[in-house]
């Protein structure tokens, strides 16, 4: 799942979703025809997977409530919809939104197994492509690349808070250093240049 780190902007979006849904249609088309809902399921539970930059939480839960109502009639190879969205969640979401997924992840990918009653490979292998998910969106966000990309994200919001903090600054000054010094230079002038009393010129101490 590592390329999915390396597609960006909508036409990445658009191919991910694609590539998705593809994986998960695709083995129960093969099979033969299927009802319309479960197609209808299998669709809701990878295309979702466009948005998941935008709302990463959501699009899981969407993807994630999909397959788990789907698996009931059509097992698919694998969840591709939520472990992309996984994956997302672990590159890009807040660190309060991802610890608070993995307890989440691990109960609905639990319960989705055993109410179909699956067996313990099935929980293994499952399982494992999960955590791996999940283990390859932090290194996502842990690459140099995405690294930069925070950093600059970072000093664009910096430039952005001076900018709106500078004028408010200079106007708030009540004395500027260029007033002070000019105020400075005029009174040494005005001492300099006034003229001498007649018989002061002669007086010492």
């Amino acid at each position: 799942m590592a390329w999915i780190g390396g597609l960006s902007g909508r036409r990445g979006d658009g191919v991910i979703a694609a590539v998705t849904t593809a994986a998960t249609l695709g083995p129960l088309l093969v099979s033969g025809p299927k009802a319309w809902w479960i197609v209808a399921l299998g669709v809701v539970a990878s295309a979702p997977v466009y948005w998941r930059r935008r709302a990463p939480m959501t699009v899981a839960l969407l993807v994630g409530a999909a397959m788990s109502v789907m698996v009931f009639w059509e097992k698919p190879f694998l969840p591709f919809g939520p472990l992309v969205a996984v994956h997302t969640i672990a590159d890009r979401s807040p660190a309060w939104q991802r610890l608070a997924a993995i307890p989440a992840i691990a109960a609905v990918v639990g319960v989705s197994l055993a109410l179909p009653g699956e067996d313990s490979e099935t929980f293994r292998l499952v399982g494992i492509a999960f955590v791996a998910a999940y283990a390859l969106g932090t290194t996502a966000r842990a690459s140099p690349s995405r690294t930069t990309e925070l950093t600059e994200r970072a000093r664009r919001l910096e430039q952005e808070h001076v900018a709106e903090a500078g004028p408010v600054v200079v106007r708030s000054d009540p004395l500027p250093v260029s007033r002070v010094l000019g105020a400075c230079r005029r009174a040494v002038f005005a001492v300099t240049a006034r003229p001498q009393a007649p018989g002061e010129a002669g007086k010492v101490g």
